[in-house]
């Protein structure tokens, strides 16, 4: 892959993530006008909220851009570049795999410590995977068009 598609490739998903950022922030902010926090809810519960309102309208952000006629996200639009082929929602399924397990492993460590007890081994794994998870994406994306 060519350098300057690389770096328009990151660039756009730091425009991606600013704008996801964006919409955290925004949930954030209303979570805590409404005075709720994850001491309010069980691993569970707090897993299918942060599901329904952050990760599944994450993932409906990138499919449902990147498989209309621009075939490209906001990110991917600022600088010109699409997505080529492929399914996208598999493809986005994939991308933000590792990030709702991590918050699996973050909701169990908050659980874990308002409990005041001691975090399990298994729950280390749902952090540290989807950090390998992501190196292995973001060099199937260099290795990629």
């Amino acid at each position: 892959m060519k350098s300057s598609l690389l770096k328009k490739r990151i660039l756009a998903s730091i425009i991606d993530h600013l704008i996801v950022l964006g919409y955290l922030g925004v949930l954030l902010l209303v979570g805590i006008l409404m005075g709720l926090d994850e001491a309010n809810f069980n691993p569970y519960t707090g897993q299918v909220i942060g599901f329904l309102i952050l990760t599944l309208v994450v993932y409906f952000y990138f499919s449902l851009t990147e498989n209309s006629k621009a075939k490209a996200s906001l990110g991917k639009r600022c600088l010109k570049i699409s997505v080529e082929k492929g399914n996208v929602f598999y493809r986005n399924f994939l991308k933000l795999l590792p990030w709702e397990v991590a918050h699996t492993g973050v909701h169990w460590v908050i659980y874990f410590s308002n409990k005041g007890l001691e975090t399990p081994l298994w729950n280390f794994g749902l952090l540290i995977a989807p950090q390998i998870i992501v190196i292995i994406y973001f060099f199937s994306m260099i290795q990629s068009k």
